[in-house]
């Protein structure tokens, strides 16, 4: 404005000087570039009332950020990068932040993480920079992990529980010896009646009674001797066959690992027992902190179209060789190809084998 003011006065002043012609050359150029201006001021202050209205919309329609193509915070970008200090603009945006802030504490509140994330992430999403909701999705990852690792704790105390006290196949009237034969199995999936095998022992008094299931089929029972603990008897097993009372020979059944006498008191507790790794949180581990052998980089194949910038969350199981053995997906991508790329790339992860008080752990 000022050039064209001081090109005005010159040609005013001096109109048949030369460099008035130069100075009409250079107002007329001015006065376009005015008019552009002007003209591009219209069509922006235009634009804004447009998108205003077309925010106000979807902000009453409780569009905020989906769907994609029309919600209220797309609007509202717009206008903030036509004019970055919009009141009303800014004002829309400010009343969309603090709805997903309520809606996130409250999900919070009522342990409901999962939620709870996604509405702190969205407000993320719109201020990157809000430090609340930063802070409450530290809060969220640490009351997940302690979930997780209670979890953890509950199996690994099932499994003991179970290795401890594995089931029992042992007779009742037999104490000690197994009774796992293979007629005990066919008589478990067809109807049968069960009948005693006895006989003299060398003492002249009646041996010990062993349980014994019969399979019916076709209306004979065929009685097989299944851990029969009379001297008679256990002295035949070792020839491959035992005499039925109906006359007929059958496979000797498998006594179990009890002793030939017969004692009570032998278990089979402490060569069943499963040994069962603890899995820990990696701020329990030895050190605090995993520590990476080989960390692979994902590669992206360029035809993929997933907006260029993606985040996918994922806890992994480390075995104690400092192999992943298990990987889940915790916070997906939108573009279900990442996610599969992800869990390759997790997989070939290796770790130093981690230790709590230095035994191995997973």
């Amino acid at each position: 404005a000022n050039a064209l003011r001081l090109y005005r006065q010159l040609v005013n002043q001096y109109p048949e000087d030369p460099l008035a012609e130069v100075a009409r050359s250079r107002m007329a150029k001015v006065q376009a570039a005015l008019l552009e201006l002007e003209r591009d001021k219209l069509m922006r202050e235009q634009r804004i009332t447009l998108l205003l209205e077309q925010a106000r919309k979807a902000f009453a329609r409780q569009r905020y950020l989906s769907p994609e193509d029309d919600n209220a915070e797309l609007y509202i970008r717009e206008i903030l990068m036509l004019d970055p200090a919009h009141e009303e603009a800014l004002q829309l945006q400010q009343k969309i932040v603090d709805y997903y802030t309520r809606r996130g504490e409250m999900a919070f509140q009522k342990k409901r993480y999962q939620a709870a994330r996604r509405f702190f992430e969205n407000v993320l999403e719109i201020s990157p920079e809000d430090a609340y909701a930063r802070e409450l999705l530290a809060e969220i990852d640490a009351a997940e992990a302690a979930a997780r690792r209670a979890e953890r704790q509950r199996r690994q105390a099932q499994k003991l529980a179970r290795s401890n006290n594995p089931s029992s196949s042992t007779s009742k009237n037999s104490p000690g010896r197994s009774s796992t034969s293979r007629s005990e199995t066919v008589s478990k999936k067809s109807a049968g009646t069960g009948t005693a095998l006895s006989g003299a022992n060398s003492g002249g008094s009646p041996a010990t009674s062993a349980p014994v299931n019969t399979a019916s089929s076709a209306g004979k029972n065929t009685s097989t001797a299944a851990g029969a603990s009379s001297p008679q008897i256990a002295s035949t097993t070792g020839t491959g066959s035992t005499k039925t009372p109906a006359g007929r020979t059958s496979k000797p059944a498998p006594t179990g690992t009890a002793s030939a006498t017969g004692n009570p008191n032998t278990s089979t507790k402490s060569s069943e027992a499963v040994k069962v790794i603890p899995i820990l949180d990696e701020t329990e581990i030895d050190g605090g902190v995993r520590q990476y052998v080989l960390k692979p980089q994902p590669e992206v194949p360029r035809t993929w179209r997933y907006g260029g910038f993606a985040k996918v969350k994922a806890e992994c199981t480390v075995g104690t060789d400092g192999r992943v053995e298990e990987v889940l997906i915790l916070l997906p991508s939108k573009f279900k190809p990442l996610n599969r790329l992800a869990e390759e790339t997790l997989r070939k992860y290796r770790y130093k084998p981690a230790t709590y008080r230095g035994k191995p752990v997973k």
